[in-house]
């Protein structure tokens, strides 16, 4: 009887390896985080917003306007922008007020102060920015929530965007002409302005006060294409009137190159619905 228990000990040791061996981890398959908010899951985002551009040439410009997004999944959305600056909003750079200080107040076209513009002349063609526009298709990978003195604990997101921009650019010519040696009329105003097609891209992030309203910054590159800022020649090719009176460089399509419209923009992004739903 001693040695049949023994055996069967024996038979049930080596039986039970198997067994082990099949046992799985009850969290396999399992979501990472349960119960995590999903803030962003078909929302629709809508953020008014104000905002500089902070790479301009002659023109600082203060933009005012709106961001719409609708978020297909808690990490892909599709969107649009529209910001607005009117001329008004559109304030002198050091270096405009510097290139103008230098500038005679009246143009002379009988001397070779004739390649000299006056203030004026200088000042009309250069472009203002009055409009951006932006569609473009975001991502979102990477969010959480962090703690502050341990006590407030707050939602964040930071997301990259890239899509299509476009921008529409003024001057202040009314009717910029002058009369050349010869007694030609020279338009001079600016080629470029009006409305420019070309691509947008950038980040941001979001700062959640609660489920439905969070703080929204980004930064955002518009890159327009074709554009002559000062409106005047870029490339150096003067001219020469008939009489061989030398003229004002010409301006044309070799004076125009590209123009990265760097944005700033701080917003107050509204989600709706206003409830959230919550993984399992």
């Amino acid at each position: 009887m001693r040695k049949l228990s023994l055996v069967l000990f024996g038979l049930v040791i080596l039986a039970a390896p198997p067994v082990l061996a099949q046992r799985q981890n009850p969290l396999d398959g399992q979501p990472e985080v349960r119960k995590r908010l999903m803030l962003r899951d078909s929302r629709f985002e809508l953020a008014p917003q104000v905002g500089f551009a902070i790479n301009r040439e002659f023109y600082h410009s203060i933009l005012i306007g709106i961001k719409a997004e609708y978020h297909i999944n808690d990490w892909i959305s599709v969107g649009a922008t529209f910001d607005y600056s009117p001329n008004q909003m559109n304030i002198k750079t050091g270096l405009t007020d510097n290139v103008l200080g230098q500038l005679p107040e009246s143009y002379d076209p009988s001397t070779a102060k004739q390649l000299i513009p006056s203030k004026s002349m200088a000042q009309n063609p250069m472009l203002m920015l009055n409009m951006l526009i932006g569609a473009q298709a975001n991502i979102t990978p990477f969010f959480g929530k962090m703690a502050l003195f341990s006590k407030l604990f707050f939602n964040y997101d930071f997301y990259g965007f890239v899509g299509f921009g476009a921008a529409m650019y003024s001057d202040k010519c009314g009717s910029c002409t002058y009369a050349d040696s010869t007694g030609a009329t020279i338009n001079y105003a600016n080629p470029s302005k009006g409305f420019k097609p070309g691509i947008t891209y950038g980040a941001g992030f979001h700062f959640w006060f609660n489920n439905w309203i969070a703080l929204n910054a980004e930064i955002r590159d518009t890159a327009i294409p074709n554009v002559n800022l000062a409106g005047r020649d870029i490339n150096w090719d003067p001219q020469r009137a008939a009489d061989g009176t030398l003229l004002p460089p010409l301006v044309n399509k070799n004076d125009k190159q590209w123009d990265h419209i760097l944005t700033v923009m701080l917003g107050c992004s509204f989600y709706l619905p206003t409830t959230v739903s919550i993984s399992k």
